[in-house]
Formats: C-alpha cells, sequence, structure tokens
C-alpha cells in the first residue's frame, strides 16, 4: 500500500537513534513512570501491611482475599516479564 506524500517531508525520515548513553524519550518515560508506579505501590503495600497486620491473605474474608490475591499476582506477572 502506498500512502500519498510518503518519503515527503521531515515526518517520514527515520527517528535519530540516541546518542551513546542516552535513551529515547519514550524509554526515558516508561522509566519514570515505572519509578513513579514504584512508589506508589511501596506506600500502597506499606499501608496494607499494616492494616493487616498478623493475619494472612487467607484469613481475609472473600472476595476481598481473592482481590488482593489477584493484584498480588498481576503485580508478579508484570515483574518478571521485565528485562533485568
Amino acid at each position: 500500500m502506498v500512502f500519498p506524500d510518503a518519503g515527503a517531508g521531515p515526518e517520514s525520515a527515520p527517528p535519530t537513534p540516541p546518542a551513546v548513553g542516552e535513551v529515547s524519550t519514550v524509554v526515558a518515560a516508561a522509566i519514570y513512570q515505572l519509578v513513579n508506579v514504584a512508589g506508589d505501590l511501596t506506600r500502597v503495600a506499606e499501608d496494607f501491611w499494616v492494616q493487616l497486620g498478623p493475619t494472612t491473605l487467607a484469613t481475609v474474608p472473600e472476595p476481598y482475599n481473592l482481590f488482593a490475591a489477584e493484584a498480588l499476582d498481576l503485580i508478579q506477572a508484570a515483574i518478571s516479564n521485565l528485562p533485568s
């Protein structure tokens, strides 16, 4: 498929690769977002731990124990898929 004006104008130029030691703006934005989410998650996890006290998820009534377990599974799956 040929698009009109394909190959014309500055929009058709390939993106300039980042300089050595730098990352693209997309990667930088994703990293900043990960840092923000990590901070939020840390605060929520600490609050949850304090509120839960000596109780375990197994003793939290349904459906809350299922919600929490699902959230923890989703977090673990997302983390395991990140490059390190």
